[in-house]
């Protein structure tokens, strides 16, 4: 369902002040011209609405069926309600303090004003950091309302990279913000602001329309804002130079892991062209301790290769230093400078592959040789038995909800964790490991008992991961699967439970998916995050810096796989006394 006729549905609902059937409104779309518009799609899109506290269902008068209704704060959103009389009651002056109600500066809280002050001092550029889960986005929407609230007039372009983190900008400016007329650019839709004053696009939609997309802001005496959500992405691929280099009079640059990006590419100042400083961070312990996100526990579990696993292992590792040094040798001039542990090396590397249209078979082995090497830590056989017998323990003693994090190993850059970012093109299918692992793992765990698990994953319809993952969010005990797919983008239900089954050397990386575990929920929850790794290989390096990265949030132990599972009852015990 395009963004239209979401407008449209919106129109119809506030139009009308009894409850609509499904049926009635798909009616009044066909009307419209709207007739690909399917009863699944339509129920999917309610569901979301009502999920926003924007409708509820109501009895329809005269028929014995149900339908659906704006709620009141949502008519006080949108301005239908007036005032019965001039002076309410104390109750009712209660009453319109609710959230829905509150000016939208009185719902930030003190870090995001704290941060708006900053890039208000540093001329309204500049890049904030803050973990995941703690409102980067509320801080983005203060920004354009800040700037829309006063002359002169202001377009702002906010830029995601997914067309997932596109539809939750758009949800939360109609829930927060419905006064300012929202567009989008991508995935079908080339809204521009000739009638709107912000647009949200992924970055390469808007990359391509930079230029058309503001063409009328100098007859309408407009300054422009760019929201660069997620903008580590950003920083180092020159792909997306274009946008960085764009006259933008305002720029907001917002990621949960910016610091680690700067030195995954090489570069020594918190700066970046186009965007300004880093101006705030927001670290997970002020988090914890503002109370915005849980403490959480850590269990880093080591799982040993067998002797067959270590030996091909080792010999492997021979073969790519061999590999290397003749890597190093044909292309002594482009290489010299470089260090392979930067992000920059294995870019080069990567287009030196490519050059003259013909893949460099000297660079092609070393690419092969380096997958297979780290297959073999990624399917480690005591990592996948222990991973099932962890998963199954939350299920079945502890009726946990969790998340199964793996990898997606099919490049040079998910291999070595060097390239974290990019348009990096893909090994052969048969290097799809993440997906087949799940998968085997999700059978196993569905073959011994009755509780819900499902693999999501990027070769999914839209549609069907949402709706995978709302069948997730309702259940109490389950187990979802997710290759690599979670990291950035989906609004992760409310867990008890992470377990890293594979993960790339990327800090960045692994800040995401601790960060997206996380919601603060009741209060009386603390989140616990399996992480499981092949010592004495580069699956290591995923937890070297967990101390320095996580310390002040969380409590980290470390154990062995033959320790780990009498660690986690212990665990389960304490939380049941």
């Amino acid at each position: 369902m395009n963004h239209r006729a979401k407008e449209l549905i919106g129109a119809i609902l506030k139009a009308s002040d009894a409850p609509l059937s499904e049926a009635q409104m798909l009616n009044e779309l066909e009307d419209a011209g709207y007739r690909s518009v399917t009863r699944p799609a339509l129920g999917q899109h309610l569901d979301l609405l009502e999920r926003l506290s924007h409708i509820r269902k109501e009895r329809m008068p005269g028929r014995s069926g149900f339908g659906w209704i704006l709620t009141e704060s949502r008519k006080q959103q949108l301005g239908l309600l007036k005032p019965e009389s001039p002076e309410p009651s104390a109750n009712a002056q209660i009453s319109a303090q609710n959230e829905s109600s509150l000016p939208f500066c009185n719902k930030l809280w003190n870090w995001q004003v704290r941060a708006l002050s900053k890039w208000e001092k540093a001329g309204r550029k500049g890049i904030v950091e803050a973990v995941t889960g703690s409102g980067k986005t509320m801080l983005g929407l203060a920004a354009c309302d800040q700037l829309w609230s006063k002359p002169p007039k202001v377009l702002s372009l906010v830029v995601v990279p997914t067309v997932v983190l596109m539809e939750q900008w758009l949800e939360r400016f109609e829930r927060e913000l419905p006064h300012l007329k929202v567009g989008l650019v991508g995935d079908g839709h080339d809204d521009d602001f000739r009638l709107r004053s912000v647009c949200i696009a992924t970055v390469h939609s808007a990359l391509p329309r930079l230029d058309s997309l503001f063409a009328h802001r100098k007859r309408m005496g407009a300054k422009t804002l760019l929201i660069a959500d997620e903008c580590h992405r950003y920083i180092g691929p020159p792909v997306f130079g274009k946008l960085l280099e764009f006259p933008f009079d305002y720029t907001l640059g917002l990621s949960a892991t910016v610091e680690s990006a700067f030195f995954e590419s090489g570069l020594i100042q918190f700066s970046v062209r186009g965007l300004g400083c880093v101006i705030e961070q927001y670290t997970f312990g002020m988090a914890v301790k503002d109370g915005h996100i849980p403490a959480f526990t850590m269990l880093n579990t080591s799982c040993r290769l067998t002797p067959g696993e270590r030996q091909d292992y080792d010999e492997y590792c021979q073969l790519i230093r061999d590999q290397m040094s003749l890597v190093m040798r044909y292309y002594e001039d482009e290489l010299r400078y470089l260090d392979p542990g930067q992000n920059r090396f294995w870019r080069i590397l990567k287009s030196l592959q490519k050059r003259g249209g013909i893949d460099c078979p000297v660079i092609t082995r070393l690419f092969g040789l380096i997958f297979k090497r780290a297959a073999i830590s990624y399917k480690a056989e005591s990592k996948m038995r222990l991973a099932k017998e962890i998963v199954l323990l939350m299920l079945n003693e502890g009726n946990k909800k969790l998340i199964v994090f793996f990898e997606r190993i099919q490049s040079a850059q998910d291999l070595e964790g060097e390239v974290k970012d990019g348009d990096a093109s893909e090994m052969p299918n048969d290097a799809r490991l993440d997906v087949a692992t799940a998968n085997q793992l999700c059978n196993d765990i569905l073959q011994s008992g009755r509780n819900w698990c499902r693999v999501i994953h990027s070769g999914l319809d839209r549609e069907d991961r949402k709706s995978m993952l709302q069948e997730f969010r309702n259940a109490k005990v389950a187990a979802m699967l997710a290759c690599r797919v979670l990291d950035e983008g989906f609004d992760v239900p409310e867990i008890d439970v992470a377990i890293l089954v594979a993960s790339t050397k990327s800090s960045r990386q692994r800040i995401q998916r601790i960060g997206r575990a996380l919601r603060k929920g009741d209060g009386r929850k603390k989140p616990l995050v399996v992480t499981l790794y092949v010592p004495e290989t580069g699956d290591a390096e995923v937890v070297v810096n967990d101390k320095e990265l996580f310390g002040d949030a969380a409590t980290i132990f470390e154990e062995g796989a033959s320790t780990s599972l009498e660690k986690l009852r212990g665990m389960l015990a304490q939380q049941k006394t």
